[in-house]
């Protein structure tokens, strides 16, 4: 069931295109529906077309709007509206992109145009965004790391890098928001977490952790924990002659990982010496070990 609502006449639209809008005049003799276009003159004398749902919520004729020119007496007294405590001191206005000063409610004068003024930005200075100069940098640089010193010459911004030289003498390139963020100099660094500086330092030998890699290869290989250090890890060699339990290193048990989970090829077995590789029957060979006969082939009946 539809609703029986009353249509509109042309009449109707042409009387509340006066009421609603001073000085424009509908130019239709029929009206069929609101998302139909109609005719209309502005006050201006500007023919366009527009339905009548859009000019009923308040559009009117675009001409008029792209023209329309702001005064610097508007400016003035929009500002106040809109920001308390601010003033608009410019002697010009050009246009919405053309800067205007502006003093703030404490007393900063800075510049900004007026579409950014509009979507709410303020005083830079009051918001903490004022720019640097370099004479602040080079001053900062020193208070925040004794021995530091900017050499550059120019401050752009935060991203670009300044040429700053550290406590021992070592120049080096960093944009001014890693050094506030407590960056420095990367030789120094590397230096300092070198061998027994280095939070996991232990004196220069690999180590593989029992509890790491273990349960990673018990399954497939015989693992222990070393006699002497029990956070270690120990397999036995492969060669059938050997059998030694041995430490084994990081990268060898990465490599042995690697193949059982088919992401590397091969097998990666573990070698306690070279030599026990070489001598192994069953290193890098892919249908059967080294010296192997295979006499499935062989006809012993068949005269020589």
């Amino acid at each position: 069931m539809y609703c029986n609502r009353k249509r509109h006449s042309i009449k109707y639209v042409k009387e509340k295109t006066k009421e609603i809008a001073e000085g424009y005049k509908c130019l239709e003799e029929n009206y069929i529906n609101n998302r139909t276009k109609l005719k209309f003159k502005c006050k201006e004398g500007h023919i366009f077309f527009m339905k009548w749902a859009r000019f009923q919520r308040g559009c009117r004729c675009a001409e008029c709007a792209r023209n329309k020119k702001l005064t610097l007496s508007y400016v003035k007294r929009e500002t106040k509206k809109i920001a308390k405590g601010y003033k608009c001191i410019s002697d010009k206005y050009k246009n919405a992109g053309n800067k205007l000063t502006f003093l703030c409610d404490k007393n900063h004068i800075f510049k900004m145009n007026w579409n950014n003024f509009k979507q709410g930005k303020r005083c830079s200075e009051c918001a903490g965004n004022r720019k640097l100069s370099i004479e602040y940098v080079r001053k900062k640089t020193k208070e925040l790391t004794e021995g530091y010193e900017c050499l550059s010459d120019v401050y752009v911004n935060a991203r670009t890098k300044l040429l700053l030289r550290c406590d021992k003498g070592h120049e080096f390139w960093m944009n001014w928001r890693n050094f506030q963020q407590g960056q420095r100099c990367l030789v120094c660094y590397r230096e300092n977490n070198r061998k027994e500086n280095h939070l996991k330092w232990k004196g220069g030998i690999e180590v593989t952790w029992y509890d790491t890699y273990a349960h990673q290869i018990d399954w497939i290989e015989e693992v222990q924990r070393d006699p002497e250090n029990p956070d270690y890890l120990q397999v036995r060699c492969t060669e059938s002659s050997c059998r030694k339990w041995f430490n084994v290193t990081n990268i060898e048990i990465q490599n042995r990982i690697g193949a059982i989970t088919n992401r590397v090829n091969g097998e990666s077995r573990f070698y306690c010496s070279e030599e026990c590789k070489q001598n192994c029957s069953i290193f890098r060979q892919r249908v059967s070990p080294k010296r192997f006969i295979n006499t499935n082939n062989i006809r012993y009946d068949q005269a020589e």
